[in-house]
């Protein structure tokens, strides 16, 4: 097996020697500033600019990923634990099929959402890989608050950024009037 894979199914440790549950369990200072947590925690198919010792993603990880197995839920369900994770560290939480506003977004702010910073980067990865992963729910929903933001005007995300988010989690190029 890949080490994705094993490394998702906690088999054994990335490169570094970190686990999944290592990650699940850094500070938001630390998910700030160590790039190789968000790569590990949602891989994709293409290399990292960042990183080269980045996960790589192949069709049969994918295929492993969404198949109906007790892997492959084991998989998904450990993928929804980095989700909530991260959408923890952008100052939002998952509850009921929706990801709505934490108590600490506030606290999560100025290092997420007042200015445009290699988060908004790190989103988009996160849709990407929940969308080849299996986890499209939890993509539409992360999208619609992401859009919900985008709409308030409130935070400097622009027309390029959210169509990059678009484009993330339908797999599709964009299509809009908004000039992006």
């Amino acid at each position: 097996m890949s080490k994705v894979i094993n490394f998702y199914l906690q088999d054994e440790p990335n490169v570094e020697g970190r686990t999944l549950e290592d990650m699940l369990g850094v500070s938001n200072h630390a998910f700030e500033s160590e790039h190789t947590v968000i790569q590990w925690m949602f891989p994709l198919k293409d290399p990292s600019n960042f990183n080269p010792d980045a996960p790589l993603l192949t069709e049969e990880d994918i295929a492993k990923w969404n198949e109906e197995s007790m892997e492959g839920a084991v998989l998904r369900n450990n993928l929804a634990l980095s989700f909530a994770r991260f959408v923890r560290f952008l100052g939002l939480v998952y509850e009921d099929g929706e990801v709505k506003m934490g108590d600490d977004f506030a606290t999560c702010q100025k290092t997420v959402w007042d200015g445009f910073n290699h988060n908004f980067l790190r989103i988009t990865r996160c849709l990407a890989s929940l969308r080849l992963l299996g986890l499209q729910k939890e993509a539409d929903a992360l999208y619609k608050r992401l859009t919900a933001l985008y709409e308030s005007k409130r935070f400097p995300i622009n027309d390029k950024t959210y169509k990059f988010w678009t484009e993330a989690v339908t797999g599709q190029p964009f299509t809009s009037t908004l000039g992006g």
